[in-house]
């Protein structure tokens, strides 16, 4: 083969690849992504913090884009969820986490029943972690209680350092609430 053909075959062979790829990808069903709605998302910033929604371990929101810090091992919320179909739900809670401790072990409660346990680490300077609520745990036009519980915490300087009181030294952005297809 001569060079424009080879270069023709290479073309045409990466052009069959990516038309497979794609027809595959449209029609392929997508078993692994369930659909979800938008509810509402509920902020702990500044002028737009909803500090109605702490029950417990939450400071007074901070000016501008600071976020509102946890106060102690434990905070609670009241999260409303003004939906009347009765499904699954899932919260996206942005946060960024005390750049002193290297590690802390939270548990996610809803409604008195534990529905995550997450292992953070520092390194970003906001995360977001989703968690699922079964159907089982809520009620419609009822608040989700939710209760952020620290388990361990390890000092950044030292990593074989002993665990010290438990802390969740999170800072809170907003809670998102969408509901499951």
């Amino acid at each position: 083969m001569c060079g424009l053909e080879s270069r023709v075959a290479l073309f045409m062979s990466s052009c069959l690849v990516a038309l497979g790829f794609y027809v595959g990808m449209t029609f392929a069903p997508d078993l692994e992504r369930e659909r979800r709605t938008f509810i509402d998302t509920y902020f702990f910033v500044g002028k737009f913090a909803r500090s109605e929604l702490f029950r417990a371990g939450l400071a007074r929101p901070e000016p501008e884009d600071m976020g509102t810090a946890t106060l102690g091992p434990r905070a609670e919320l009241s999260i409303p969820v003004n939906i009347a179909r009765h499904r699954d739900l899932e919260l996206l809670v942005e946060f960024a986490l005390n750049p002193k401790l290297a590690r802390r072990g939270v548990e996610i409660s809803v409604n008195g029943e534990k529905v995550a346990e997450w292992t953070l680490m520092p390194g970003k300077r906001r995360i977001a972690q989703s968690l699922r609520i079964p159907s089982g745990l809520w009620e419609p036009g009822t608040p989700l209680n939710m209760t952020i519980t620290a388990k361990e915490s390890r000092l950044l300087e030292s990593a074989v350092a002993e665990p010290l009181k438990p802390d969740l030294g999170m800072i809170l952005y907003a809670v998102s609430v969408y509901q499951m297809s």
